[in-house]
């Protein structure tokens, strides 16, 4: 994916084992496709997808369809 996000130290509440979360601004059409890749890495991994009524500030742009 042609994509950037911001990387964060994260902790399980339970766990208190360290853990990367990940946070990632995309199109609906992209979803499918980071799921995909991320299952493909860790097929154990926890994925939020939600609906952001506004993406403000950065260089996001919708990317142009590849033909």
């Amino acid at each position: 994916m042609k994509r950037s996000g911001t990387l964060l130290s994260g902790q399980g509440i339970y766990s208190r084992q360290d853990c990367p979360v990940l946070m990632v601004a995309l199109t609906v059409m992209e979803v499918a496709h980071l799921k995909a890749i991320v299952r493909a890495q860790d097929p154990q991994a926890f994925v939020v997808v939600i609906s952001a009524q506004e993406v403000l500030g950065g260089s996001f742009q919708p990317l142009k369809e590849e033909k």
